[in-house]
């Protein structure tokens, strides 16, 4: 195996095992959770943010690499719209989607320590999980065609 092809398997993976956690979002985040299932959400979502973060960032980089050494170009459109979409992705999982699980963090950690482990949280906080999820569910979706693009690498 080549450089190139080593290169072309570490993006590969990278992409699967940064994005592939954020696919368990919305199921972590499911309705009706109790405040004590909800704490396991959270503590398992913490730990599944580790992987994209590290293989999210190493996608990003060896795909650059790869349209620097490779037959691609900047020129692609494809490459602009994976981009595109890949920046989308992080604005609305930190810009949008970290405020609100931070708040219901929060409450979680510090404060539902009086709350009985079996009730459901309050209104405002189960509203908060609602519009995270949804936010996930937007980000899925995203990352869906971002790995179509990826795939079919369409050119205009």
């Amino acid at each position: 195996m080549d450089g190139y092809m080593l290169l072309v398997v570490v993006h590969v993976m990278a992409a699967i095992i940064g994005i592939g956690p954020t696919y368990f979002s919305p199921v972590l985040l499911r309705a009706g959770q109790s405040t004590e299932q909800l704490r396991s959400s959270f503590r398992l979502g913490a730990t599944l943010e580790l992987f994209p973060k590290i293989g999210g960032s190493l996608a990003v980089i060896s795909g650059l690499v790869l349209v620097i050494i490779g037959d691609y170009q900047f020129k692609d459109v494809w490459i602009y719209g994976s981009l595109v979409i890949y920046v989308m992705i992080q604005i609305l999982v930190i810009g949008f989607a970290a405020p609100r699980q931070k708040k219901v963090f929060n409450w979680l950690f510090h404060q539902a320590s009086a709350v009985q482990s079996s009730s459901n949280p309050p209104g405002e906080y189960n509203a908060l999980v609602s519009q995270v999820r949804v936010i996930h569910y937007i980000a899925t979706v995203l990352g869906i065609a971002l790995f179509v693009l990826m795939i079919v690498k369409p050119t205009l």
